[in-house]
């Protein structure tokens, strides 16, 4: 039996709960393990300040425009890969590969050259305040060294997972992550490096996850292969990779745009503990949302395949019990959040000055951010049924009305009538109002959802 064959099988025949799990499971550990990164830096430099927080939180920005470029080039390629493999045309996958990667280097050393020389005004624009300016760019230009090695890694883990390897996909960052994680200890807390600690420890961890998969790849264990013949750049396949990659890095770049005008209005309402309070809710947050996308990233596989196949109880099975799963990880997160605010806003803050300076202001917007999170596991995954089945303009709109179109206006306003409170609100107000939006389209497509003609 071909591989072609055993994933045909599998995903239209094995039970959709055990399919879900064994897609879903690998994904939400990678987006878990991804996320302790910041969570980790972020523990360790409240040992030390809020400034140390807010410093390296407002680097975030930039952070995510040099993701969204990864993107750009790694989605674009991996999508372009997985059609060629499918077609059984392993010479032009390589040809795909040995592209990406020098596109994706190049680019890299482009981005690191650029930070070196523009730290200061880079974050300026992005919302530093005088004050946490020294210290992100310290941050921002010890962090750029690993660039390079990240941004490649990041396109070949992708790769890896379109070969069919997913829990070698989140090996590698599990790797990366633990050597963060013990390097911030060691340079944070015992050597007492404070923000240039937590810059070397990630610079660590990115080079050491990076090398990993270099070596997977030049060892020859992997199935597609880095050949010298296939660096040479192709500018049609180059525009191919890009289109592709286009709908990933605008997200990114949305997302870089919101951070960007909270920053500023943090800034003007709340000043610079309002910005570490705010680099407190981001980890947080972040590892509430992350398992969502997980089941997201699990489920889309499943619902797309057999969407294609005209198994409409299985799509549907697929997508409610993911709504499911996501309910309850989202509900689950709501009640620990609440019930533990104090005692996680002390993880963070455990320096008592810190405390003092950034609790009032992180305590509140704990709990107002994470008011409709119960919600989400239909705001967030019900609207991957839309991207499964091919509507993605759907999926797009529904996408960017929570990160982009409903909250930074939401934040906005709000922030002129009630100040860094008023920040606070705008993510509930987006949550409620996206969510509503998912209803509406899922019911507009219910009769599809129950296999039968649109009326």
């Amino acid at each position: 039996m071909n591989t072609a064959e055993d994933r045909r099988r599998m995903l239209g025949d094995m039970p959709v709960g055990q399919l879900l799990m064994r897609f879903s499971v690998p994904a939400i550990i990678g987006m878990i393990v991804n996320a302790l990164y910041n969570v980790v830096d972020r523990i360790f430099l409240g040992m030390v300040s809020g400034q140390a927080i807010g410093a390296v939180y407002i680097t975030f920005p930039i952070i995510l425009v040099i993701m969204a470029l990864s993107m750009l080039v790694g989605i674009g390629a991996t999508t372009l890969i997985s059609i060629r493999l499918g077609e059984d045309k392993h010479r032009d996958a390589e040809r795909i590969l040995g592209n990406a990667f020098i596109i994706m280097l190049v680019m890299s050393l482009v981005i690191t050259l650029v930070i070196l020389l523009f730290a200061n005004p880079l974050l300026r624009v992005f919302g530093a305040t005088p004050s946490l300016l020294p210290l992100a760019a310290l941050y921002m230009r010890i962090v750029c060294l690993a660039l390079p090695l990240q941004m490649v890694s990041f396109c070949l883990n992708s790769v890896i997972r379109a070969e069919g390897n997913p829990t070698l996909a989140m090996v590698t960052m599990m790797v990366g992550t633990l050597v963060n994680v013990v390097l911030d200890y060691l340079f944070i807390v015992q050597l007492g490096w404070g923000v240039a600690g937590a810059a070397w420890a990630t610079v660590a961890g990115m080079a050491v996850s990076g090398l990993w998969i270099l070596f997977y790849f030049l060892t020859g264990r992997s199935l597609l292969k880095l050949r010298a013949g296939y660096f040479r750049l192709d500018l049609a396949l180059v525009r191919r990779i890009m289109a592709l990659g286009i709908p990933s890095f605008g997200m990114q770049l949305a997302n870089s745009l919101v951070i960007t005008v909270i920053n500023y209005e943090l800034k003007i309402y709340g000043g610079d503990n309002a910005l570490a309070a705010m680099g407190i809710i981001h980890s947080v947050s972040t590892l509430c949302f992350f398992p969502l996308f997980g089941i997201n990233q699990g489920v889309q596989p499943i619902i797309g395949f057999n969407f294609g196949a005209r198994q409409l109880h299985r799509v549907r099975e697929a997508l409610f019990k993911a709504i499911g799963a996501g309910t309850f990880f989202a509900l689950a997160s709501f009640i620990l959040i609440m019930v533990f605010t104090d005692d996680i806003v002390r993880v963070f803050a455990s320096n008592p000055e810190t405390l003092a300076a950034i609790g009032d202001y992180t305590r509140e917007g704990l709990r107002i951010n994470i008011l409709f999170l119960p919600i989400l596991g239909l705001g967030i995954v019900g609207g991957t049924y839309f991207q499964a089945t091919g509507r993605a303009a759907i999926a797009t709109f529904l996408s960017l009305t929570r990160q982009l179109i409903i909250l930074v206006p939401c934040v906005v306003i709000f922030a002129r009538l009630w100040g860094v409170t008023g920040v606070w609100m705008g993510y509930p107000a987006s949550d409620l109002a996206s969510t509503l939006l998912v209803a509406y389209f899922l019911f507009r497509y219910r009769h599809e959802l129950r296999g039968q003609p649109r009326q």
